[in-house]
């Protein structure tokens, strides 16, 4: 967690009192030359116990380490971190990481930034809510861990960041002037006195008109720009050092074009769910990867498993889908009980089937790295056409119709693989002429944006042989949420739009994809 400005002031200056430091750049430690250390998160199994504090402070008190043989016991890769130990001694605490390397554990820490999620001390009075990293905070601990070969990264959870609140105008003006030029106003119909910023609130996201769907764009690119960075820094004082994000089901869409993206900028993420097994659970492992060979940062929890057959199905199903990264609030699923979080959960019975599986899966742990998709078949889900629509509240219990889109998405996904049909979750916002050639037939249901240049990618490849599935809206409104006479892929369809029929309202059409 973040010192804040004047706990990395008093570090810098007690630092400096000692004579500064010894050299002069970055150095990096001989053995993050080794390929398990370097892909050690991107090629290969890993079943990390999360939360072990809540386990260790309940069982483990005056031995904290002693943890660590019985999770490589049971076949176990590593120890994730999550909420982190604040105002922790930091010499126990690297200790508490060596330890685990010496059982050949990787360790996840939480992400320095500057806001406390996990913590009740805020050391700020305003901070970026964006998840990126802290630099000052990042670099005293990896100072710390500079020579422990069990430290490979970072991670935060929860929900991707209030991106609307923290983009500035000039920012978003920027923005505008760069993709239409310096009379984007002209071009999108927007007055010259009109506020850029009044589609900041979640209230106002609602609102037709261009404005709207751009500022969410461009929120996303911000978002994704940022964390590219923190990415590629931290990579560049310790090769290797991951970023990792997991993120709540009922947000995994947020900003268009960030779940689509967001594999490709860090090094792992994921869903949050709190039961491990489903097939729902399969539908989001296979939704963050997006058709893509990557791995899935997976917060999978026990809180709900009605039978011990649960259990075994989720731990294996994390071979299946999830392949590399995953993790349990490790208390739910020890063999021993423990005093305190959630035990009205727990099950003895879950650790010695969870040993079954995962001690296997570690033995030959070098040949399950994750592969490149078979499925010749792709769902495309559209972020954009979602977001347009529903972009606000989403964790209000009352907000039905948008967590309706990931049952939809779900179901067809499941009963295509149960029809022996081999399907990937793929996102418009992440479509390439090379990524589509995989494919011979995609399904594309009433996503209501289909993008032009997105459309024109989807016309070629068609007219290269390729067999389109649509139905419902799509493509019926333009790339800013404004419903249009005709399909804009009305020439593939074969047809022309005639009109709602059977719903008079069709704000109350809940079926986008």
């Amino acid at each position: 967690q973040s010192l804040g400005l004047e706990g990395h002031a008093q570090l810098a200056i007690a630092g400096i009192k000692a004579g500064g430091r010894k050299e002069i750049g970055v150095r990096q430690a001989g053995f993050l030359s080794a390929r398990d250390k370097f892909y050690s998160l991107s090629r290969r199994f890993n079943a990390l116990a999360g939360r072990s504090s809540i386990l260790r402070s309940s069982n483990f008190k005056d031995e904290p380490a002693a943890l660590w043989p019985y999770l490589w016991e049971a076949g176990m890769t590593g120890i994730h971190q999550a909420w982190g130990e604040q105002d922790a001694d930091p010499d126990k605490y690297v200790e508490l990481v060596q330890a685990a390397g010496e059982f050949d554990l990787m360790w996840i820490d939480v992400l320095p930034y500057d806001g406390n999620t996990f913590g009740a001390r805020q050391p700020y009075k305003r901070h970026r809510m964006t998840s990126v990293v802290e630099k000052p905070g990042a670099d005293v601990v990896l100072a710390k861990y500079q020579y422990l070969p069990a430290f490979h990264g970072f991670w935060s959870e929860e929900n991707y960041p209030d991106a609307n609140w923290y983009i500035t105008a000039p920012e978003f003006e920027a923005w505008l002037k760069n993709k239409y030029g310096a009379d984007f106003r002209r071009k999108l119909g927007i007055a010259a006195d009109y506020d850029l910023m009044s589609k900041r609130g979640d209230d106002c996201l609602e609102d037709p008109g261009p404005l709207k769907t751009e500022f969410l764009q461009a929120c996303a690119d911000l978002l994704l720009g940022q964390w590219r960075e923190s990415q590629e820094w931290l990579g560049g004082l310790r090769k290797g050092c991951a970023f990792t994000f997991s993120v709540h089901g009922r947000v995994s869409i947020k900003f268009p074009g960030v779940a689509a993206k967001v594999g490709s900028v860090i090094a792992a993420n994921g869903p949050e769910q709190y039961q491990c097994f489903g097939r729902f659970n399969s539908f989001y492992m296979e939704m963050h990867k997006g058709g893509e060979a990557r791995p899935v940062m997976c917060e999978f929890y026990n809180w709900y498993s009605p039978s011990p057959a649960h259990d075994i199905r989720g731990f294996a199903q994390h071979l299946m889908h999830g392949e590399c990264f995953y993790n349990f609030t490790a208390n739910q699923i020890f063999g021993q009980a423990t005093s305190s979080y959630a035990m009205w959960s727990w099950e003895q019975s879950r650790w010695e089937n969870l040993k079954k599986i995962l001690f296997k899966a570690r033995k030959i742990r070098e040949y399950l790295e994750v592969p490149a998709s078979a499925a010749n078949v792709g769902l495309v889900a559209s972020e954009l056409s979602y977001m347009a629509f529903y972009p606000v509240k989403m964790f209000e219990a009352d907000n039905v119709l948008p967590n309706r889109w990931y049952q939809q998405q779900a179901a067809l996904w499941t009963a295509l693989n149960q029809s022996q049909i081999p399907t990937d979750i793929i996102w418009a916002e992440a479509l390439t002429p090379e990524k589509l050639k995989r494919y011979r037939a995609l399904v594309l249901l009433d996503a209501r944006i289909v993008t032009p240049p997105q459309a024109e990618i989807i016309r070629d490849w068609v007219k290269a042989g390729g067999v389109l599935i649509a139905g419902g809206s799509t493509s019926l409104c333009n790339q800013w949420a404004e419903f249009q006479e005709d399909y804009q892929m009305a020439d593939l369809f074969g047809v022309s739009y005639g009109g709602f029929a059977g719903v008079t309202d069709p704000e109350k059409i809940d079926t986008f994809c």
